[in-house]
């Protein structure tokens, strides 16, 4: 009897260690030494386990997701793979991508992180591109913020159509002086270029007429005041030349049949000098007419803004602290020439710039718009939206005025220029 019950004691305890051994081994974790450039996503990955599970294990921050090199990190088992999987799965819902989406903006809308949001739906670590339509796998439901600031963008939009409805109302009280000129628009014109062709101001031009976002070909502006009259100098040169020409003609005519070489020399004189400020006088019309041209485009509009700002964006100019010219330009310094070059005029500093015109969400802005980043009237950044997540900005020292986009560098808000 006391060996039977001694074999049986010896079984029972040999089971009850199997046992215990067996569950070690289920819920057992492996341990693992950072590398270099590792990173949680990478780690879920290669384990086949999910990053909330391997955070909250090793007690990641699951905001920064920050592990360092040489950490070790304790990797769950698939128990705590299918249990985390599990309970993800039952709040995953699905969001179509919309243009101007990027991964961080999703993450962000829904209150996770962008590795999260990778995991979800196997996108590589280097891998940043998604498309218009295609559908992502979610967790957690959209910040209710984002219902809030629909129907505030909605409501500045009404603002703003009828503040428009009321500016147009007021515009088509223009101000017409005694002395003023018609002038119909050609391609090519600018308000800008006109205004300087009659030596007048833009704010003259837009005071005497009735004037939209952009100027229409054929259409009749009024000029008060002109202090210049293009074809009017342009046929008065004409006209001087013409006289000197005679002028020099008849001299010659009445030298020779006088036979006094002195007059005649003198004729000729002045008939050369006559031809020679004729012809300066034409250079100089060629030249300005080449100025003008190179300043122009066919609209103040927003896409002419957009391409003049790529455009410069492919000529190398370099970020200079206080620049102002192609030479070089600093933030500020870039987007006030980019408007000066269609007429319009901006302050010179981004703090000054980003407490002019309309304020808009990131969201709602157009092409040609201003971004900022910091606050409303003392933003340190700015630059010209070209649309989806992509911008024009003289940048940083070392770096020249280029395309950038700011889907991780995400700005504050934008400004309409009015």
């Amino acid at each position: 009897m006391k060996r039977t019950a001694k074999t049986l004691l010896v079984g029972t305890v040999g089971a009850a260690c199997l046992f215990l051994a067996s569950t070690t081994t289920a819920n057992a974790s492996t341990t693992v030494k950072v590398n270099k450039n590792d990173t949680v996503w990478a780690l879920s990955q290669k384990y086949g386990v999910s990053i909330q599970a391997i955070e909250t294990l090793n007690h990641v921050n699951q905001n920064s997701h920050l592990i360092l090199q040489n950490q070790s990190l304790q990797i769950p088992d698939k128990a705590a793979k299918n249990t985390a999987n599990t309970s993800k799965t039952t709040a995953t819902s699905s969001v179509s991508v919309k243009a101007g989406d990027s991964l961080w903006a999703i993450a962000k809308e829904y209150n996770i992180s962008v590795d999260t949001l990778r995991s979800l739906n196997g996108i590589a670590t280097d891998e940043t591109l998604i498309q218009p339509g295609q559908t992502l796998k979610v967790t957690g439901t959209p910040k209710t913020t984002t219902t809030t600031s629909n129907t505030t963008t909605q409501a500045a939009n009404t603002n703003s159509t009828a503040a428009t409805q009321s500016s147009t109302t007021t515009a088509s009280k223009v101000t017409v002086s005694t002395n003023h000129v018609t002038y119909t628009v050609k391609s090519g014109d600018t308000l800008y270029t006109i205004a300087q062709a009659y030596g007048v101001t833009v704010a003259s031009l837009r005071a005497a007429n009735t004037l939209g976002s952009t100027l229409v070909l054929g259409q009749t502006l009024t000029i008060n005041d002109p202090t210049k009259t293009p074809a009017t100098t342009s046929s008065a040169a004409s006209s001087t030349s013409t006289v000197a020409s005679s002028s020099s003609t008849a001299s010659t005519t009445t030298g020779t049949s006088s036979t006094n070489n002195t007059t005649s020399s003198s004729a000729v004189s002045s008939s050369s000098q006559a031809t020679q400020s004729s012809t300066a006088a034409t250079s100089s019309s060629s030249a300005a007419t080449s100025s003008s041209t190179s300043t122009t485009t066919s609209s103040v509009s927003a896409s002419s803004i957009v391409s003049y700002a790529e455009q410069l964006a492919t000529m190398g100019i370099p970020y200079v602290s206080g620049g102002t010219s192609l030479s070089g330009f600093d933030c500020s310094g870039f987007t006030q020439y980019v408007y000066a070059h269609f007429g319009i005029s901006i302050p010179r500093t981004s703090e000054a710039q980003s407490a002019i015109g309309t304020y808009e969400s990131v969201s709602a802005a157009q092409p040609g718009d201003l971004l900022f980043w910091g606050g409303r009237g003392s933003a340190w950044h700015v630059g010209i939206y070209v649309g989806g997540t992509s911008y024009v900005a003289a940048p940083t020292t070392g770096e020249t005025v280029s395309l950038k986009s700011f889907q991780y560098f995400q700005p504050s808000f934008a400004v309409h220029v009015n």
